[in-house]
């Protein structure tokens, strides 16, 4: 299916050093974290050891159990890799997501377009998405999230083209590729759902077309399913287990009940999550795994405030905490190094002003290094801050130039997966977890950006 015509290939000339630009940043971070072995992240030999188990005897599973846990495409993906070079299949991977993320710089480009008017915030926001430090950083890691964040733009930008041009194979693709972005990440497995409701709003409420708009959404529906049917069909016929995976049941029994339960019982919560983590990891059989998860279910359902407390302030920190931390971390041994040294200096005996002017000429003088990450990381947070305050801002505009079903399917999306992304205390990676919805609320923010140029000019 055509991306929306020839157009969508046509560069401006007076903004191709943007490309090229990304092109640069995004070598030369590659080289780094590969020359440092830094592409290895907590889930990575999981999604190493089933693309082996593929290319090998065609099997999904570790050894001769049956994989339920992890969904196939990045391990479809990696076993394809390893085709390729067996030996450098993680240096295919990182190129092969790479070029993924830049060929989608096109449909950012092209969402630019359609939305907003202004030239300098245009440019503002394709530059911002070349030098998107966090975003190149995930995309050398052996993880699913960059190359999900890339193909999310790409859904984003066919239903966009449906709502346009309402052409019914915008949406029959839509329909298709969320149904494989379920089985690359299930967090997108409820998705489909909220777009069929929406889709029969809208006809229903801006057109009048009730019956047209249940047949497409059906068509939608039904393309979105087809994927993931068929791989719970597999899941039943090998465990008995109609599901797309059981990671749900996994976080709900570890991370999400155990935030209920560190609260009521006054407990660190890592310590609560490490005795869960013990318990279901060690389950004698299915039985039992299927009591802890009731049992986790039960908690939740008695105690939902708790829950809820603790999951909102894992959104609050999926939004706020650096990303670029992991990118330092992984590409400098001397960055981990000045934080144990800055650390040591504020937890002295000295009093408060005193610490701080030792710190400031620790890093002056003694790491500059350090102090360029803490700069680029303090710049990450004012963007990050930037984002969030414009995208609230863009719920409450006016649209302008774009019908208001087209802003609201963008701010659903993001609010989507902010929402089932925002795990208690944000327990793992989580800045990465923001990665599919960042540029979604990016693109909402400049839209309220431009809306504020465009009121300020009259």
């Amino acid at each position: 299916m055509s991306l929306g015509g020839r157009k969508w290939l046509w560069l401006s000339k007076d903004t191709n050093w943007i490309l090229w630009g990304a092109v640069f940043l995004r070598v030369i971070v590659s080289s780094i974290v590969i020359n440092r072995g830094a592409y290895m992240a907590v889930d990575s030999s999981r999604y190493i050891s089933l693309a082996e188990s593929l290319v090998e005897s065609m099997h999904f599973g570790m050894g001769a159990s049956n994989e339920l846990f992890r969904t196939p495409i990045y391990p479809l993906f990696l076993s394809g890799c390893m085709l390729i070079s067996k030996k450098y299949f993680f240096l295919v991977a990182i190129m092969l997501q790479q070029s993924v993320n830049i060929g989608i710089f096109l449909i950012w480009r092209k969402l630019l377009r359609i939305f907003i008017s202004s030239n300098k915030v245009r440019m503002t926001a394709e530059i911002l998405y070349a030098i998107d430090l966090q975003s190149i950083f995930y995309n050398t890691q052996i993880l699913t999230d960059a190359l999900f964040q890339s193909l999310v733009l790409l859904f984003v930008y066919w239903m966009v083209m449906f709502w346009k041009k309402h052409s019914e194979k915008y949406l029959i693709g839509s329909g298709f590729l969320i149904g494989g972005l379920s089985l690359l990440r299930p967090i997108a497995v409820y998705l489909p759902i909220a777009i069929f409701i929406g889709v029969i709003t809208v006809y229903l409420t801006e057109y009048g077309n009730l019956k047209r708009g249940i047949r497409i959404s059906i068509k939608f529906l039904l393309c979105a399913l087809l994927p993931m049917l068929g791989w719970c069909c597999r899941n039943y016929l090998l465990e008995e287990k109609f599901t797309v995976s059981t990671v749900a049941n996994y976080n709900t029994y570890v991370y999400y009940a155990g935030a209920v339960e560190a609260e009521l019982k006054n407990q660190n919560y890592y310590d609560v999550i490490v005795q869960r983590e013990e318990r279901i990891n060690s389950a004698a059989d299915n039985i039992e795994n299927e009591k802890m998860i009731e049992s986790g279910l039960k908690l939740l359902k008695e105690h939902p405030a708790i829950y809820i407390k603790y999951h909102l302030k894992g959104m609050l920190l999926e939004c706020i905490y650096p990303g670029q931390i992991d990118l330092f971390t992984a590409c400098s041994d001397s960055f981990e190094k000045g934080k144990e040294n800055l650390k040591s200096i504020l937890t002295s005996d000295q009093n408060f002003g005193e610490k701080i002017a030792e710190s400031v000429r620790y890093v002056v003088r003694e790491d500059r290094l350090f102090a360029l990450a803490g700069v680029s990381l303090a710049g990450e947070v004012v963007f990050l801050a930037g984002v969030f305050g414009c995208f609230a801002g863009a719920c409450i505009m006016k649209s302008v130039g774009y019908k208001w079903y087209e802003k609201w399917m963008l701010i659903g999306v993001a609010a989507y997966f902010w929402i089932c992304g925002g795990t208690p205390f944000g327990i793992g990676s989580y800045p990465r977890f923001r990665l599919p919805f960042i540029y979604i609320m990016l693109l909402c923010a400049m839209m309220r950006i431009d809306k504020m140029i465009k009121c300020k000019g009259t």
